[in-house]
């Protein structure tokens, strides 16, 4: 299940051919951010160790919710700030 995780989750399989240092850096990423989330799973067991160790995917998909809520409320406080198209385009999409 955690190599399903790897190469469909998280990128793992990725990349095409490019050079070994680009394949040894892409791979330091992803086994970096696999090591988080497994972070953010056993955190739970941390502070309580009768809780109950949550499913990797779920763990991912509030990760990933949390951070869409964070983008989210950034742009509604931009937007009622007044921010133009533009400027929203710049801080969101930088060139």
């Amino acid at each position: 299940m955690d190599n399903w995780f790897l190469k469909e989750r998280f990128g793992l399989g990725d990349y095409r051919l490019h050079s070994v240092e680009a394949i040894t850096h892409w791979h330091t990423l992803v086994f970096s951010a696999y090591a988080f989330i497994q972070v953010q799973r056993v955190q739970p067991l941390l502070d309580q160790p009768t809780a109950h160790l949550q499913p990797l995917g779920e763990v991912l998909r509030a990760h990933q919710r949390a951070h869409a809520r964070r983008m989210v409320s950034q742009l509604a406080d931009l937007l009622r700030q007044g921010i133009s198209n533009a400027e929203l385009l710049a801080i969101f999409c930088p060139p």
